[in-house]
Order: C-alpha cells, then sequence, then structure tokens
C-alpha cells in the first residue's frame, strides 16, 4: 500500500466501508491500470481488430472455394479410383471451417466496418459467399453423420447450420436486391453468389431431410434466377470489357450455370418431372450452359488480361465457380450411359477440365492465403459515397500530393490526378 494509507490505517478503519473503498480506488487503481487490463481494448485485442480491418471480405469467397475443391477431390478420387485424393479433400473442409469463424470474427469485432461495407453490393456479394460455404460445410458434416448412432449432438448442429445458411441467404438476397436497386447496379458476375444460391437450401437440405417441397421450390427458384441474370450479365461482360467486372470478379460468370448443374446432382433431380427423357434433357442442358459459360468466361478474361497481371483480394471470385465447373461435368460424366461418341467427348472434356484447371484453383487459394498471412492488403474505405466527396483519404496513400507540390503542379491537376489514382484504387479489398 502507499505510505499514506500506513500512516492513517487507523483513521481508514474508522471510515465507512463504503468511504474505504473510494480510497482504496483512488489509491491502486492509477498505479496497477486494472480498467486497461479488463478493458478489450489492450494491445493484443487492437492489434487482432486491426488485423481483421485488413482482411478482405473476399476471404468468405476463399472458404467458399475451399468447400469447392474439397467437393471436387472427393469426386475425382471415385471416378479415377485415385483414394488419396479422397483423404486431401479434409484439409480443405477444416480450412474452411477456420476461414468462417475469421469471417465471423470479423462481424464481431469490427462491426463499423462490416456496416460500412455492406453498403455496396459486392461486399454483400462477398459475405454472402461465406453463408453459402457455411451450408455446404454443414451439410457436408450432415451426411458424414447420417448413418452415425454416435454423434447425434453433431449431427443437430449441422442441422441448424444448415437452416441457419438458409435463413441467411434468402435475407442476404433480399438485401442484395435493395442495395442494387439503391445504388442502380446493374446485373455482372457478383450478383450470382447472393442469388443463384437460393438452391444452396435446397442442395443442403437433402442432407438434413428437408421437406422435398421446400427443395423443389429452391432448386427451381434458383433455376429461375440463374437463366434470367445470366444472359444479361453476359451480355454486359462482353460488351463493355472495361466497364463492367475489369478485374478479376469475372471469373464468377461461370458460376450460376456450373452451380445449378451441381445442385441438380446434388437433389437428385426434381420430382416434378415425369420421366427419365425430360430429366436427362434439363441434365444436358445444365451441362452445356455450364460448359459453355466457362468458355464466355474465358473469353472475358482474356478481354480484361490488363487487369489480371496483379494478385488482389478478388481472384477469390476464381475459386468456387471453376471447382463447380470441374465437378458439374464429373457428375455429368458419371451419369453418362453407354459410351457413345457424344458421351465419351464428354468424358474426355471432363477429364482435360479436372486436371488443367483444377490445380489453378489450388494455386489461387494458397497464394491468397499467403497474401493474407504475411504480405497482407492495406485497409480501404468501402464507402462510394464517402469517397466521391474527399478526395484524399488516410486510409489509402496517395502519393501524387508530395510530388505534385515539388513540381510546382496546380491544385487543380494535383486533385485531378489523386482522383484518377483514388478510383483506380477504391474497393480493392472487396
Amino acid at each position: 500500500p502507499p505510505p499514506s494509507m500506513l500512516q492513517n490505517q487507523k483513521a481508514v478503519e474508522a471510515q465507512s466501508p463504503d468511504k474505504m473503498i473510494s480510497d482504496l480506488t483512488e489509491d491502486f487503481l492509477p498505479q496497477v491500470d486494472y480498467r486497461r487490463l479488463c478493458s478489450l481494448g489492450g494491445p493484443t485485442m487492437k492489434l487482432l481488430k486491426d488485423r481483421l480491418r485488413r482482411t478482405p471480405p473476399s476471404i468468405g469467397g476463399i472458404s467458399l472455394g475451399c468447400v469447392g475443391v474439397a467437393g471436387a477431390l472427393v469426386h475425382i478420387s471415385r471416378f479415377f479410383q485415385l483414394r488419396f485424393l479422397y483423404w486431401l479433400a479434409a484439409p480443405f473442409f477444416c480450412g474452411s471451417s477456420c476461414l468462417l469463424l475469421v469471417v465471423a470474427l470479423r462481424i464481431a469485432l469490427v462491426l463499423d466496418t462490416a456496416r460500412e461495407e455492406l453498403r455496396l453490393p459486392e461486399a454483400v456479394s462477398a459475405y454472402a459467399a461465406a453463408v453459402v460455404s457455411l451450408a455446404l460445410n454443414s451439410s457436408a458434416l450432415a451426411r458424414v453423420l447420417g448413418n452415425s448412432e454416435f454423434f447425434p449432438v453433431l449431427f443437430t448442429l449441422a442441422a441448424a447450420g444448415v437452416w441457419l445458411a438458409a435463413v441467411l441467404q434468402f435475407a442476404y438476397m433480399v438485401y442484395f436486391f435493395y442495395r442494387c436497386w439503391r445504388t442502380s447496379t446493374l446485373p455482372e458476375p457478383f450478383w450470382f453468389p447472393p442469388t443463384v444460391s437460393f438452391a444452396m437450401t435446397g442442395w443442403s437440405g437433402t442432407s438434413v431431410h428437408m421437406d422435398r417441397t421446400l427443395v423443389e421450390i429452391t432448386f427451381w427458384g434458383g433455376m429461375l434466377l440463374c437463366f434470367s441474370l445470366l444472359p444479361i450479365a453476359m451480355f454486359r461482360v462482353l460488351r463493355y470489357p472495361t466497364k463492367v467486372a475489369p478485374n478479376p470478379s469475372v471469373g464468377i460468370l461461370q458460376a450460376p450455370a456450373s452451380f445449378m448443374l451441381v445442385a441438380w446432382f446434388a437433389v437428385g433431380g426434381s420430382e416434378w418431372l415425369e420421366g427419365e427423357t425430360s430429366r436427362a434433357v434439363v441434365a444436358c442442358v445444365l451441362f452445356f450452359s455450364s460448359q459453355g459459360t466457362f468458355l464466355i468466361t474465358l473469353v472475358a478474361v482474356w478481354q480484361r488480361r490488363q487487369h489480371l497481371r496483379v494478385f488482389s483480394p478478388r481472384f477469390a471470385g476464381f475459386t468456387f465457380p471453376t471447382a463447380s465447373s470441374v465437378t458439374g461435368a464429373l457428375l455429368y460424366w458419371q451419369s453418362l450411359g453407354d459410351p457413345r461418341s457424344a458421351e465419351l467427348l464428354a468424358s474426355v472434356w471432363s477429364a482435360v477440365m479436372a486436371f488443367l484447371t483444377f490445380p489453378l484453383v489450388i494455386v489461387i487459394i494458397f497464394v491468397y492465403l499467403i497474401h493474407w498471412i504475411w504480405l497482407g492488403w492495406p485497409e480501404v474505405v468501402a464507402d462510394p459515397m464517402r469517397l466521391a466527396k474527399t478526395p484524399v483519404v488516410s486510409e489509402t496513400p496517395i502519393e501524387a500530393f508530395p510530388e505534385g507540390e515539388s513540381q510546382g503542379e496546380g491544385p487543380a491537376k494535383i486533385q485531378a490526378k489523386s482522383s484518377r489514382q483514388l478510383k483506380a484504387s477504391q474497393f480493392e479489398t472487396v
């Protein structure tokens, strides 16, 4: 205790309990600083929050990409009798779950940043991808534990994850349409994760014995959204390569048809269709739509090759869509009957896709994680209205100002140069 308390011990003991507690608080708290130790604003928490702020929302897309890679590895191991690939799927499922935890921590600890980002439709799309990842992880866990009598609690948690993802997906879809209406955003590739994923409810619901009517409604609702939005987005992507998705997010263009093809096989076809012929026609249409959009995506990527030289968080848009294209082709290959010429061609095409494009997806995931863990990306304010009003943003350093001043440039020229740099760099963390 301080010397003052030792000298006046008798006087302190004679005081009332409330007065004694008040004196103790005044004497000890400034020295020990319990308020700082007990608060959440310590150095460690501050460092964690700063790291989460610099984590792009597209980390949810990487989580979804890990699920897609795991599913593709399972199918490749079955089709080509490569059992070791089956066990390689487990680390990707675990990695996807860990990245989902990062997304949850990001929302819980830096809620102000998440709210600001959710004003952008593209950021809403990134968060919706995390919801799809939650659904598919929960569905995979439920399928593994479905026949087990020893883990009923885990199966209940998996079922709860599927239903939670279904509710969140519908909420994100409605909110996404609202933000697109408020910002006058027309269909482009990032529209698909929060919209066509409506079919995800039926896809994942089959693993937890969801009502078949709900499975059919969500699947055909996803089909309607897919073939309503895909032609518009495809036309705009090819017609305006410098204005519509002039970045790696163009890779999401292949997602909707491939997603619906995999969902078709996941739900076991549609009971609303009578006869095997009609079901075979739907599968064929989805297969050729999937592979056609895959080829069109390659054309769109070639148009934007100048913008793909520097790795950015938007490369997450290549992961799950490409994995879905590979998985859909493999599933269609498995569903084929007699090895006639057309079916043999489809089989060869599926094998080529699996062994050429799949390693690229894995490379993108690992490069993204290396950037996120060791290199990082600068924090960028994700509000277009604020960016439009403020020519200089402290989180995005602009080198034109000191250089312009040293070269004797006028204020108007300096502001114009900074605006061009700001326009080129904004939303890069999405």
